[in-house]
């Protein structure tokens, strides 16, 4: 996955976050190429799967009611919690959305998965130019650490990514301006 534009959605006028919307050449299928690690979550009675496939990841909530996403039934690869080195087809009956704060803590607890970004991605160059019906998605912390990389190199801009503690102990890559400093400040003040 080859990043080919990329942009911040500042939302301006609205109390959300900002967002990275990238244009990729290829977007993973989550069924076909995309192998799976199932980490199960005693305390709430489910499974998370964990996905990535170049610095794409794809990641849910399986447990046994069967009616997120209107019980839509996928069938993904997954390996065996008992032997790793096998992979196996399952059956997923209506999973549920999960989101990069709890990801992301779930693997500072147990170190098992990745940092995670959540992001608006697409691999259709007229859906980037309009500015939606992107894919929500996540990419890897490293891979959001690419598109910080590619902004700042292709657009003159100054941005970074932070880490924030939200809700529930989680915790969250955000997008940040650098602000300038004091002496550049008055720089442009006194010109």
């Amino acid at each position: 996955m080859n990043i080919r534009d990329v942009k911040v959605n500042w939302m301006t006028g609205y109390a959300n976050d900002p967002y990275f919307q990238i244009l990729v050449d290829e977007i993973p299928d989550i069924e076909e190429d995309i192998v799976y690690k199932v980490i199960p979550c005693h305390h709430d009675e489910m499974s998370i799967y964990y996905g990535v496939r170049n610095g794409f990841v794809h990641f849910f909530a399986d447990n046994a009611d069967n009616r997120g996403h209107g019980g839509e039934v996928i069938t993904v690869k997954a390996r065996k919690e008992e032997d790793p080195t096998v992979i196996e087809e399952r059956e997923i009956v209506g999973r549920w959305s999960s989101r990069a704060g709890v990801i992301n803590r779930l693997h500072k607890e147990t170190g098992h998965l990745g940092y995670v970004m959540e992001v608006a991605i697409t691999d259709d160059p007229k859906a980037f130019e309009r500015g939606h019906t992107f894919f929500a998605g996540a990419v890897t912390a490293e891979f959001a650490r690419e598109v910080v990389d590619c902004i700042n190199e292709w657009y003159g801009a100054d941005i970074d990514l932070e880490w924030v503690i939200e809700t529930n102990e989680e915790p969250v890559l955000k997008i940040v301006e650098r602000a300038p400093t004091l002496s550049e400040a008055f720089d442009g003040y006194f010109k």
